[in-house]
């Protein structure tokens, strides 16, 4: 999880603040990813990622992706999940961190 918190780091408008034992991920001021430090909410190998902004581009291919697992509740915040994160995982969250962050303009 710390390659993932250092590469977003260095991504435009970017800062990571700690929140409740994880690392909080905005750009500005809008929150769109939480990586866990020293817990977790389903696991500690999970990390979330918000789309501020849910275009029909980013929902189709949410929809097409079964590894990422939709909110809980359909009102709210709309975090989305990917359980179980790997070191072989790396690209394939990088990929969506961006996503993520180009959604929170």
């Amino acid at each position: 999880m710390a390659a993932v918190e250092h590469e977003v780091a260095s991504w435009p408008q970017v800062r990571l603040n700690p929140m409740f034992g994880m690392t909080a991920i905005y750009r500005g001021k809008t929150i769109f990813g939480l990586v866990p430090k020293t817990r977790g909410f389903r696991s500690a190998t999970s990390l979330w990622i918000k789309f501020p902004n849910l275009t029909p581009s980013i929902k189709k291919k949410l929809a097409a992706t079964r590894r990422i697992l939709p909110p809980s509740k359909p009102t709210g915040a709309q975090w989305h999940t990917l359980p179980d994160v790997a070191v072989k995982d790396y690209q394939f969250v990088i990929e969506w961190m961006a996503i993520a962050h180009g959604a929170s303009k």
